[in-house]
């Protein structure tokens, strides 16, 4: 049978994170071994209890690539959706080319050369995240002048540590923010929380088409 594996509390790996208490005590009282383990210590730290060798789905905050290979090395490579089907929905530059006629128009570059990238494309202004995340702390991920990449650089470092695979220029749209929903697709099949309109249900029923992945999330 298939187990679940979550981030542990830091302080102990006996204790899940409290962020994700409520998710396990639903998968324990539906019948799932549930495992937890220290993602901050993945050098050093044990799983608890005792790992059984059973297929695992992670369920837990986002990992970077070198520390999702952490685990799953710490699992025998059990873990379901393996390091290379995981960065194939997690880095940006793997799935864009598949759904980009329905996205935002994207450019990629590095630190090196995004001022440079900033005055080819003329946008009044731009988002500009790296391959995963974008920065909400701060003046956030909008930039609108070449001085300004300097201070995204440094906030992006800050808060997150590190500039995960490289930079993303996003062009900025208006569009209404409470309609943002996020599907969930497992094995093609899309799994809305909510009633959704019919024309947004088909819209993520397209990219499951266009992006093939065992699972991942549309917003």
């Amino acid at each position: 049978m298939t187990a679940f594996i979550l981030p542990s509390s830091p302080f102990s790996v006996k204790e899940v994170d409290s962020s994700y208490e409520e998710e396990f005590n639903l998968l324990k009282n539906e019948g799932f071994k549930v495992y937890l383990i220290n993602i901050d210590e993945l050098d050093t730290t044990k799983i608890y209890p005792k790992y059984e060798e059973e297929k695992l789905i992670y369920r837990g905050w986002m990992l970077s690539e070198e520390n999702y290979q952490k685990l799953n090395n710490k699992v025998n490579q059990n873990l379901i959706v393996q390091t290379k089907e995981y960065l194939s929905s997690h880095h940006i530059i793997n799935w864009y080319d598949n759904i980009k006629e329905d996205t935002f128009e994207t450019h990629f570059t590095d630190i090196e050369n995004a001022a440079t990238l900033f005055n080819k494309l003329q946008w009044k202004e731009v988002f500009i995240k790296d391959y995963v995340k974008s920065i909400k702390t701060g003046k956030g991920s909008i930039v609108d002048s070449v001085d300004d990449i300097e201070r995204l650089k440094i906030d992006m470092l800050t808060y997150k540590g590190f500039i995960e695979g490289g930079l993303v220029f996003r062009k900025v749209e208006n569009f209404d923010k409470n309609s943002e929903t996020r599907f969930f697709v497992l094995n093609g099949v899309v799994n809305a929380p909510k009633e959704v309109p019919q024309d947004m249900l088909k819209l993520a029923e397209k990219i499951t088409h266009q992006h093939n992945a065992f699972f991942y999330t549309i917003d």
